[in-house]
C-alpha cells in the first residue's frame, strides 16, 4: 500500500512540474533585446518563424523614434537584426517588436558605458478568432 501511495505521489508530482514549466515557457515570448558587442548597440532576436512582416518600433515618451519593416519572409527558426543606438545619447526608450502573433514591448535602459538593459514590459499574443459550427 505504501508502494502505490508513494508511486502515485511521484506521478503526481512529475505532473505538476511538467505542468508549471509549461505555463512560464508560454509565458515567456521568444522576442528578446539584448546588447549588443559594439558600445551602444542591440539586437533584437525574433524566435518564431514568420511568413508576415515583423515590425520593429523605437519610442520615447515623445512619439515614435524610428520604424524599421523586416520583409515577411520564410524565417525558419527566427531571426537577429542589430541596431545602432548612438542617436539615444543614453536615454530611457521602447523597442515594441509587432507580428501577426504578438506584440512585445521592452523598455531599454542605460546602464554603463553604451551597455542598454532590457526590461520586458509587455507581451500580448494575438490568437485568431475560431468559430464554431
Amino acid at each position: 500500500m505504501k508502494t502505490k501511495t508513494l508511486i502515485f505521489g511521484m506521478v503526481i508530482a512529475i505532473i505538476s512540474t511538467l505542468t508549471i514549466s509549461t505555463a512560464r515557457a508560454q509565458s515567456e515570448p521568444s522576442v528578446k533585446v539584448v546588447h549588443g558587442h559594439e558600445k551602444n548597440s542591440i539586437k533584437v532576436i525574433y524566435g518564431y518563424d514568420a511568413e508576415e512582416s515583423v515590425e520593429v518600433k523605437f519610442l520615447t515618451a515623445d512619439g515614435i523614434l524610428e520604424t524599421d519593416i523586416i520583409k515577411g519572409e520564410d524565417f525558419e527558426g527566427g531571426f537577429i537584426k542589430k541596431y545602432n543606438l548612438d542617436i539615444l545619447k543614453g536615454n530611457i526608450f521602447w523597442v515594441e517588436v509587432d507580428s501577426e502573433k504578438l506584440s512585445v514591448t521592452f523598455k531599454m535602459v542605460p546602464y554603463k558605458d553604451g551597455i542598454w538593459i532590457a526590461q520586458l514590459e509587455k507581451t500580448t499574443y494575438n490568437h485568431p478568432a475560431v468559430a464554431k459550427r
